[in-house]
């Protein structure tokens, strides 16, 4: 009998082991190009989903500096220059903090580019 309940117990803190890693395993990177113009990134409304990290390539086809900025992630791309691109990976190392989802704003940070509307929305969905 006490290994019958042995057994199901170890059964039981196995599984609820399992789940409880499922929520916090990153899932593997997903790549995304957003292109910045002087008056806006195209696109402007990104999503993704908790766990699951995003490679951004910046790419600035404007005619001026343009920076990258998320305060609340500590994400902050220096200006890229005209022509030039520059990369960040949102949440590697922050992902298991945010579990239910949550709406970011990113912004270029460039004098004037903020209050010109250079920025858009960055949400991620349990």
């Amino acid at each position: 009998m006490l290994t019958r309940i042995s057994f199901l117990f170890m059964f039981l803190f196995g599984l609820l082991a399992a789940c409880g890693n499922a929520n916090t395993t990153p899932l593997p990177p997903v790549p995304l190009k957003i292109i910045v113009h002087d008056d806006k990134f195209e696109p402007n409304i990104l999503t993704g989903k908790v766990n699951q990290p995003m490679e951004l390539t910046i790419e600035n086809q404007g005619a001026k500096p343009h920076s990258f900025v998320i305060d609340e992630l500590q994400i902050k791309i220096a200006p890229i220059e005209p022509g030039e691109t520059g990369t960040a990976t949102i949440l590697s190392n922050k992902i298991r903090t945010y579990t239910t989802g949550g709406a970011f704003i990113f912004y270029s940070d460039v004098a004037g580019d903020k209050e010109a509307g250079l920025s858009g929305n960055l949400s991620f969905t349990p």
